[in-house]
């Protein structure tokens, strides 16, 4: 059985779900660098997007705290209104750890302006990619991760059938192939571009230990994504009907048919749309990370 105690998950959650945690007291350090972000990024979206998001614009700074909400409502089996209550203390603590970051770089000369200057270069250069929402016109979803997720954290996609589930369909070919083509590949095309640019060699010139050294990583990368992105696209799915219902993610997987939800993932993963048609964007990103490296 897959192991995913101590990795990472990214999920996906309903934009709705900022607003309805409401304000968190002493949150506005955190709230006023979410809103800098969003200064970068509105160039690019459109009016009707700009319109969407200002619903959600003062609830900005609780993506940083959701991650903890959503642990807390698989852990506990709790619904979003009972793990809002439940995680009211790590909340605040995470919120004073966060604010006192923030604090100590606005007092450091330079820190906050190289910061922010990185993270907008790196806005700008994937500023044309729209790969998380397939209709431009709507904000839904946001993504987020869930960092080294606990041992009861696995055992309640277990006993929620979603760990199952997502073993079954990262065992067809056609999906890892997907995954492989889709997102991974183009991904380390962008790296070598990157290498091979920025230290000025052509492909041939390229040491043939790290040419095995991308390859071992394109493998390992590809393979660790094909065991957990099923597990992660049913866990959004699942994740997105509990909090829009106030419900358990139990009672939210018992809404669901198993094989439609199969099906579904499947279909999700196989025509997801190819990183590879944002090469450009992508490089420009590599190159930003490598010169910082």
């Amino acid at each position: 059985m897959l192991n995913l105690v101590g990795k990472n998950l990214s999920v996906s959650a309903p934009i709705t779900a900022l607003k309805k945690i409401g304000h968190i007291e002493g949150s506005d350090g955190i709230q006023e660098f979410f809103e800098k972000l969003l200064v970068r990024i509105e160039p690019s979206m459109t009016d009707e997007q700009k319109k969407q998001i200002a619903e959600y614009k003062p609830y900005l700074a609780n993506a940083a705290f959701l991650p903890i909400l959503i642990t807390n409502m698989i852990e506990q089996d709790l619904n979003f209104t009972d793990s809002l209550e439940a995680s009211r203390f790590e909340i605040t603590t995470n919120c004073i750890q966060m604010s006192a970051i923030f604090s100590m770089m606005s007092i450091i000369p330079g820190a906050s302006e190289m910061f922010e200057s990185v993270i907008g270069e790196v806005i700008n250069a994937l500023s044309d990619m729209d790969i998380q929402n397939p209709e431009p016109s709507e904000i839904s979803n946001f993504s987020f991760q869930i960092k080294e997720i606990s041992s009861e954290f696995c055992t309640a996609l277990e006993k929620l059938g979603v760990t199952a589930l997502g073993e079954k369909i990262s065992s067809m070919e056609k999906v890892s192939t997907a995954i492989r083509v889709n997102m991974i590949d183009p991904v380390f095309n962008s790296i070598i571009n990157t290498i091979l640019k920025e230290e000025n060699l052509t492909e041939e010139e390229m040491e043939a230990d790290d040419k095995a050294e991308i390859q071992q990583a394109i493998e390992a990368t590809a393979e660790a994504a094909s065991e957990t992105f099923p597990i992660q696209s049913i866990f959004s799915t699942i994740l997105a009907k509990a909090i829009e219902d106030d419900i358990t993610m139990a009672e939210a997987m018992a809404t669901f048919d198993a094989n439609q939800l199969v099906e579904s993932t499947v279909e999700k993963i196989v025509f997801s749309e190819t990183l590879a048609k944002y090469a450009e964007q992508l490089e420009k990103a590599m190159t930003i990370a490598y010169r910082l490296a």
